[in-house]
């Protein structure tokens, strides 16, 4: 009698820390993905600004963290620091992330506060703006403010909602 193995028996089941593993290595090929869109903002962008620590997050729509790998329509969270302490910042400089064609920002058309921690406050130092495909970050004038007060740690973080627009398919060898 001639079978056909399907191969199913002979592969062992992936492990939670394999499992997080691969949803590791995507995260760090989306982060890729996404550094190469990043559009132009018709604020002055300042290229001094880093931006680092771009992650991803599986969430569900309570922003709770989710076990499992991203797939086309999952929600995830999109992590990231900001750092002007070598920037030279003034009032009207800005960076842009872009999400690229694989993300969609679900919460576009919101604006967020950006802050810095001044005399052990949150003190708002610009804005967040959200769209469709980006995220905009504009320093205000409280930057100006802070510098004469002789204030030059601007850094802090921010993160967005996003939804997986398009999947990316890996090559077959």
């Amino acid at each position: 009698m001639n079978t056909m193995s399907t191969g199913a028996a002979s592969r062992p089941a992936l492990t939670r820390g394999a499992v997080r593993g691969a949803a590791a290595i995507l995260t760090l090929f989306l982060v890729a993905i996404l550094s190469q869109f990043a559009p132009q903002a018709s604020a002055e962008q300042n290229k001094s600004v880093n931006v680092t620590n771009l992650s991803l997050t599986r969430v569900d729509g309570n922003n709770v963290e989710q076990d499992g790998q991203l797939n086309t329509y999952d929600l995830a969270r999109l992590s990231f620091d900001w750092s002007g302490v070598d920037a030279n910042l003034k009032s009207g400089d800005s960076f842009t992330i872009g999400l690229g064609e694989y993300f969609t920002n679900l919460q576009n058309s919101e604006t967020h506060p950006m802050t810095v921690e001044y005399g052990g406050k949150d003190v708002e130092v610009g804005t967040c703006t959200l769209t469709v495909k980006d995220v905009t970050c504009t320093f205000n004038s409280k930057v100006d403010e802070l510098k004469a007060a002789g204030f030059h740690n601007f850094k802090g973080s921010g993160s967005a909602l996003v939804s997986v627009a398009k999947g990316h398919r890996r090559a077959v060898r």
